[in-house]
């Protein structure tokens, strides 16, 4: 079939080298004006947060003197906080919650209780597995692992309260933790 193009005929199929630049443009026009659409800046998904409510709660309510970090290690950025005293909790005991992001974006928490450990335990990994005693600067802690995840935790109990350090952060950065902590009583 023959097109008519400005007085000439050209045949189907015949279109020269501008005639696909320029729908090449169009296409491209077309998903740059989609792209501009669609393409938003996301914002920081973590969100940092203020653990000093939750700080004044435990210091009224527990029945232990909350653990905290003296000095978070540097780069780290609290993204949950809380107490749960025991009249309000599941499990009956008061828990005492901080997490983190670590400056190398694993997470890192500490939650203590004056629960006892097993219950603590489980509510912090997955099918935990006892993986002995804690060497280095876990030496007293006992180790668990979460079979069906990369977590770990680390379990101290003194007297009556219970302290796990855990998440998916490594051993050096829950080391890290465990040593900013300030003694609880």
């Amino acid at each position: 079939m023959a097109e008519q193009e400005g007085g000439r005929r050209r045949l189907r199929g015949f279109e020269s080298v501008g005639d696909m630049v320029r729908s090449l443009a169009v296409v491209l026009g077309a998903v740059l004006v989609i792209l501009l659409i669609t393409l938003r800046p996301h914002p920081n998904p973590v969100k940092v947060v203020d653990a000093t409510e939750a700080r004044q709660a435990a210091a009224a309510v527990a029945t232990f003197k909350a653990a905290d970090p003296a000095h978070p290690p540097s780069g780290w950025r609290l993204t949950s906080a809380r107490f749960t005293p025991a009249a309000v909790s599941p499990s009956g005991f008061s828990v005492w919650h901080l997490g983190w992001v670590t400056k190398g974006g694993r997470y890192a928490a500490l939650e203590q209780s004056d629960g006892p450990a097993d219950p603590l335990i489980e509510s912090v990994l997955t099918a935990p597995v006892d993986a002995g005693p804690g060497t280095g600067a876990f030496a007293g802690w006992e180790r668990w692992t979460g079979q069906a995840s990369s977590w770990q935790a680390y379990v101290k109990t003194t007297g009556s309260t219970t302290l796990v350090l855990f998440g998916s952060a490594n051993d050096a950065e829950l080391a890290s933790l465990a040593g900013s902590l300030q003694p609880s009583s």
